[in-house]
Formats: C-alpha cells, sequence, structure tokens
C-alpha cells in the first residue's frame, strides 16, 4: 500500500489463511451513525440557541448527511497519492462530532462550531493554499445545498481558546496538581477542556500578557505576535487541552513551533520537557527521559508537554518506536521491571479505588490505571 504502516500480502501467505474483509459502512449507514450521535451530543445541550437542532430530528439528520457529505468530499478529493498522511476515516467524523461537546453551545451558532471543528479535522492537514481552497469549495458548496448557509463575511477575527488566563494555574483545562480539572463540565475528561469565542484583540492582549509573566519567570523568548503566530498558539491549545491530544509540527527552521508550544503550555500550566541532547545522548538515556513524563503523567496527575525535535531523534529507530508506543498505547512495553512497577504504582492504589467508586469506569489492575492517566495527561508535539 501508499500508506505508512501498511504493506502488501504475499500469495503464499494469503494461500493458506482464511481472509474476512469488513469495508467501511455506506453512505446511508454512516449518516444513521452520525445522526444517533448528534442526537446525544444536542439533547445534553437543551439551551441551544436554534432549538431547530433538539426539537427538529430532520433538521438533525441534515447536519449528520453534511458531515458524511464534507467527510466522503475530502476522501475522494484528497487522496493517499497525493500525500501520505490524507489518510481520512469515519474516525476523524466521530472526532467530529465529540469535539461539538467542547462548546458552549447555548452561546454559540451551531454551524459556526461545525465549520471550526471541519476546519480544525481536516483543513489543518492538507498541504498548500491551493488544496485548502478546495476544501473550503468543499465546506461552502455542501452547507448551501442543505442549509442555503453562506459563510458570514467582512467580519471581525476571533478565535475559539481554551485559555483564559495568561497564568497557568486558572487556565480552563488545568494547572499543576489540578487533577479532575479539565473543563467541560461533564465528560470533559473524556472530550478535552471547554472552548469558548475570543475576539483577537482580547486574545493578543491576553497572549501579550502570557508572554510578559513568562519572560520575567523563565526566559527572554523575543515573540512577534501577528495573526499568523496567533493562529499557531490557537490551533496548539485546543490540541493540548484534548483528551491525548497530541501534535505534529511541520515547518521551516524559525517559524516559531517550539515558542507558540512553549507559551502554550506555560498559560495552560502544564510543565514542558524536552531531550537534553549531549554526544553520547541514546535510548537509554531516552528511557530515563520518559519515565520521568510518566511519573508526572501517571502517578502525579499532572499535565506535562514533551516536546520533541527531528535532530534529537535523527537516525534512532528504536527511539521513533518508543514514541510511537507512547502515542498509540500509553505505553512502552518492558521499561519498566518488575521491581519499578511495585513502588511505582503504590500511590495509586487508593485513588484507583475512590475513581471507580465514584464511576462507571472498571479498571482491571493499577498499571491499566496507570496508563489511562498517562494517555489523559501526556501531550507530545
Amino acid at each position: 500500500g501508499t500508506t505508512v504502516g501498511r504493506h502488501q500480502l504475499t500469495s503464499r501467505f494469503t494461500a493458506v489463511v482464511r481472509i474476512c474483509v469488513l469495508d467501511y459502512p455506506d453512505t446511508s449507514e454512516l449518516i444513521s451513525v452520525y445522526d444517533c450521535f448528534l442526537s446525544v451530543v444536542l439533547n445534553k445541550n437543551t439551551d441551544l440557541t436554534d432549538k431547530k437542532w433538539v426539537n427538529s430530528p430532520t433538521e438533525r439528520e441534515k447536519l449528520a448527511n453534511a458531515m458524511v457529505d464534507i467527510y466522503q468530499k475530502v476522501r475522494e478529493k484528497f487522496t493517499v497519492d497525493d500525500q501520505r498522511h490524507y489518510l481520512f476515516t469515519p474516525r476523524d467524523v466521530t472526532t467530529w462530532v465529540k469535539n461539538l461537546c467542547r462548546y458552549e453551545l447555548d452561546k454559540e451558532d451551531l454551524l459556526e462550531v461545525f465549520i471550526h471543528e471541519a476546519n480544525r479535522i481536516f483543513r489543518d492537514r492538507l498541504v498548500g493554499t491551493d488544496a485548502c481552497s478546495k476544501f473550503d469549495q468543499i465546506v461552502t458548496g455542501v452547507l448551501r445545498s442543505h442549509f442555503r448557509y453562506s459563510q458570514p463575511q467582512g467580519q471581525s477575527t476571533t478565535y475559539f481558546t481554551c485559555l483564559t488566563s495568561a497564568r497557568g494555574t486558572q487556565g480552563a483545562s488545568s494547572g499543576k496538581g489540578g487533577e479532575g480539572k479539565d473543563g467541560g463540565g461533564e465528560g470533559g475528561a473524556a472530550t478535552g477542556g471547554t472552548i469558548a469565542r475570543m475576539s483577537e484583540e482580547d486574545f493578543r492582549k491576553l497572549v501579550t500578557q502570557g508572554l510578559l509573566y513568562y519572560e520575567r519567570e523563565e526566559r527572554e523568548l523575543n515573540m512577534l505576535l501577528f495573526p499568523e503566530s496567533l493562529e499557531h498558539i490557537v490551533h496548539i491549545d485546543r490540541m493540548l487541552t484534548s483528551f491525548s491530544g497530541h501534535l505534529l509540527l511541520v515547518g521551516r527552521v524559525g517559524v516559531g513551533r517550539r515558542n507558540a508550544v512553549t507559551i502554550a503550555s506555560y498559560m495552560l500550566g502544564y510543565e514542558l520537557h524536552t531531550p537534553a541532547i549531549s554526544r553520547d545522548y541514546s535510548l537509554k538515556q531516552f528511557n530515563a527521559d520518559v519515565k520521568t513524563i510518566l511519573y508526572t503523567a501517571g502517578v502525579k496527575g499532572e499535565h506535562i508537554g514533551f516536546f520533541i525535535e527531528d535532530f534529537q531523534i535523527a537516525g534512532a529507530e528504536s527511539i521513533l518506536e518508543v514514541v510511537n508506543s507512547l502515542l498509540s498505547a500509553g505505553e512502552v512495553p518492558g521499561l519498566y521491571s518488575h521491581e519499578e512497577l511495585g513502588p511505582l504504582l503504590s500511590p495509586l492504589n487508593e485513588k484507583m479505588r475512590e475513581e471507580m467508586a465514584s464511576s462507571s469506569v472498571v479498571y482491571r489492575t493499577t498499571y491499566e490505571y496507570f496508563v489511562s492517566r498517562v494517555k489523559k495527561y501526556l501531550h507530545i508535539a
């Protein structure tokens, strides 16, 4: 295949095994599935600004239809033959619906939130202005055909952000030691912090204040705040406050990726860790760094960002395998010995019992509970 991690099977192998193929659902099935999902999400928000989304099953089904329509058009237009990461699946639509829970829908226009999430989930993965322009045409066309809706033109720039404070101790998604402060009310732990609208002027003032505090307490960043850098910060903030939110930042040297992650993490109250590279830095030292961040996330229950740059892992496939394990499973097989696991997990026994008593979640082992906390509190960029 043309996508990473997919390999062609030899006829010698396929001749001796039974093959079962489960394809993606067809259009009508997808619409039914996401109509059900939207019903749950929208009925939780009884104070919607427009009651038709709750009161009219037809309107809700049209919304599900529009979602599936955009997804299918994107999938047809942008394929792995164009870029290897253009692999769009129904999982993206599920994320789209789930993320609606993060917004204050009693204050926001649902279709504006709908468009914003579509841009973040699909548009941000596209390469070049031409591809982005084609995506904008797809969204505009679908909304016009389903709702006769045109996006407002000439309005002042606004941002959807979780940032509410220049210092992280009062951030929307928690601060150090802030277990359970994930924002978003009920279900916040599963969806992320609450996202609210903020004008460009107010957001610029907030980030300027955060930058001032950071430079007083830590070090000079010499960071210029222009529209693109503010947009970069708000996109990073959205992912860092997502459940198991991770980032792949692609760009030329000097575009401000590290600074944007640094200031967003500071304003959210997250600790930010990066490997200290030396001449003899190897997998052993990297694993020691990983143990440090896993202790912070899994045992202490504090949000932590792990910032890894390409030069820090260049030519080290074993390090990439560790990162891949953290991203996919929240753990690294064989990282801890049996002697290390006992003392590491013992502080979690009481917390696990308390969480199981207060919720419907069941953990079979303390280690499983530890991994669930790593997934919740660790963010890799």
